[in-house]
């Protein structure tokens, strides 16, 4: 999953970039977020295939906070997202009922 998530990040980055500089932001977040993934797996590889107890809790730490940062982004990213789509609701409402409105003193309906 991370090394999708990392190249659908290189590709939206590029094509981004292409079309205005801050489009690449979102791309950069998801490079970002595949190379967290990554980590995190090669943390659990390593707790999978170690035996020293010492070697284990210092991997399952990291790999905890590799996910912790994770999931820091992507509930960052979700409230974005929410906050965007209430927003863009109201917006559409107020302009159909402006529209509405405009469309009555016409006596258009």
């Amino acid at each position: 999953m991370g090394i999708v998530t990392i190249i659908g990040g290189v590709i939206s980055a590029i094509s981004g970039f292409f079309a205005f500089v801050i489009g690449a932001l979102p791309g950069i977040i998801s490079i970002i977020m595949g190379v967290l993934l990554r980590k995190a797996k090669k943390h659990a590889d390593a707790i999978l295939f170690e035996d020293a107890v010492e070697r284990y809790s210092a991997n399952f730490s990291k790999l905890v906070g590799s996910l912790n940062a994770y999931f820091k982004i992507m509930s960052i990213l979700i409230i974005i997202g929410l906050v965007l789509g209430v927003l863009a609701a109201v917006f559409g409402l107020i302009a159909g009922a402006s529209l509405l409105n405009y469309l009555d003193t016409l006596d258009f309906l």
